[in-house]
């Protein structure tokens, strides 16, 4: 990879023309630069081979034909050893299947390289593993034929037909291509299993290049998890985070520092469910159809579950309905609204049912009592009003008849007015209407001369419906 400069000094004076002539190098003649009497060339060495001899001599020639030449010299070139680096693997790695061997070589004079490789599993004893390759700097080791060991090391030979340099790994290195062993993987405890348990997952793990150890569990949300260790026992514990009717998988993996990997096979358990239950605390009884009726119940659930609780309702003489639900966590529920219409009048039931997601438990029909609905009658009209016998004047007593429950006026039910003629009690006549629509019985009165000048007395009233009971208003006055 130098350069030399060859000189010479040339007189004549005809001189016509001065070259080089070099033999074992190309190409052989040179034509030369000129300073004076010297006449010289600079050759570059980049196309001769090591350990080769160089012969040289300058030719002249004068314009008459005579020539001449200085006698033959010689320099020798020569060969320097290459390099060898194995970059990997060189020490502390971890192998499994085909891994690349990678080196640094190169001939400080640009000679091709005969690359070899040889491994050994104590750095005494070599075998080949390919010999005479390209120095293409990588090679495809293939680690499976090559039993498992703790102690591997590889040495490269870089040669360049004249030395011959070698390199080995700067430590051992590791063969695996076993994967780790998981044995004994185990749950506890065994069925039946709740959700308020704790759920111990365990697995034995051997490997002696172990690198990790984890768990998949897919409960509906598949996750990786960290198990504890104890010696070459992995365990993991599930608690608190499991519904009922639930299929949970798992399984355990492990690696090596090598890249091998194993896994337990893919196992299942089931969270059973439980059936909520309940208690009745009371019943409200004998009350009318529009008041408000309240129930009230304990629910529980020994797997914690928010719970639909419903009411139904049987009339006597029609079929089960669905009155009302709530969601409610375990504890106490209350069920308190105007649930009847003058349908349930008589003797009903009800009864109720609590459900999970999975299950419902429902109770036993129970006998409640629908009375008939109170009303109250307040007097609007006619009241300390004065009227003149036998004439046209007339006086018009009425009341209103009101269902407190319901928060409105009852219309079409009959009504009666009771007066007195002679001004004391009991009273002596009786009237009777319908209530309109908006509630209102009236009666309007043309008295003759069978009522005595003064006070008088009425009241009004009404026996009752198939859906309210009787009621009466306040004692009126007219005169």
């Amino acid at each position: 990879d130098m350069q030399i400069r060859l000189n010479a000094s040339v007189t004549d004076p005809r001189l016509e023309s001065v070259w080089l002539h070099l033999q074992n190098i190309s190409p052989s003649n040179y034509s030369t630069l000129q300073s004076g009497d010297e006449f010289y060339q600079t050759i570059s060495l980049q196309n001769a081979s090591p350990d080769t001899i160089i012969s040289w001599q300058f030719w002249a020639n004068d314009t008459a034909g005579n020539l001449n030449s200085s006698p033959f010299s010689s320099f020798y070139i020569l060969n320097r050893p290459p390099s060898a680096t194995l970059t990997y693997p060189n020490g502390g790695e971890y192998l499994a299947g085909t891994k690349t061997i990678t080196w640094d070589a190169s001939d400080p004079d640009g000679t091709p390289l005969s690359i070899s490789l040889y491994y050994s599993t104590d750095s005494i004893n070599w075998s080949p593993l390919a010999v005479d390759i390209p120095n293409t700097g990588s090679y495809s080791f293939n680690t499976s034929p090559l039993p498992d060991s703790q102690t591997y090391w590889i040495n490269i030979s870089a040669y360049d037909l004249n030395f011959t340099v070698y390199d080995i790994s700067d430590s051992s290195f590791a063969i695996d291509n076993t994967p780790p062993l998981i044995a004994s993987w185990n749950r506890s405890p065994q069925d039946p299993l709740y959700n308020d348990m704790e759920i111990k997952l365990n697995a034995t793990v051997a490997d002696l290049n172990l690198d990790s150890v984890w768990l998949f569990i897919n409960n509906g949300t598949p996750s990786n998890y960290t198990p504890s260790q104890s010696g070459s026992e992995y365990f993991y514990i599930l608690s608190g985070n499991l519904s009922p009717g639930q299929t949970i998988e798992w399984q355990f993996y492990a690696n090596d520092s090598a890249g091998n990997l194993n896994a337990s096979p893919l196992s299942s358990f089931y969270i059973e469910n439980r059936i909520p239950s309940f208690e009745i605390l009371s019943i409200d009884n004998g009350s009318g159809w529009g008041e408000i009726w309240t129930f009230s119940l304990n629910v529980s659930d020994p797997d914690n579950e928010v719970l639909n609780v419903s009411l139904f309702a049987k009339s006597p003489l029609g079929s089960w309905n669905f009155i009302d639900s709530q969601a409610s966590a375990p504890g106490n529920v209350m069920f308190s609204d105007r649930f009847f219409d003058e349908s349930y009048i008589g003797n009903s039931q009800i009864k109720f049912s609590v459900s999970d997601a999975f299950s419902t438990n429902s109770s036993q029909a129970i006998d409640i009592f629908v009375d008939k609905d109170n009303v109250v009658m307040e007097i609007n009209k006619g009241n300390n009003t004065g009227v003149v016998r036998d004439t046209e004047d007339t006086i018009t007593f009425g009341s209103y008849v009101y269902d407190a429950d319901k928060g409105q006026y009852v219309s079409g039910i009959q009504c009666y007015f009771n007066l007195t003629k002679d001004g004391s009690l009991p009273y002596d006549i009786t009237f009777s209407n319908a209530t309109s629509d908006d509630g209102n019985c009236t009666y309007t009165l043309d008295p003759d001369e069978s009522y005595s000048f003064g006070k008088q007395y009425w009241i009004s009233w009404t026996n009752g419906s198939p859906y309210y009971k009787m009621a009466n208003s306040s004692q009126g006055i007219f005169y």
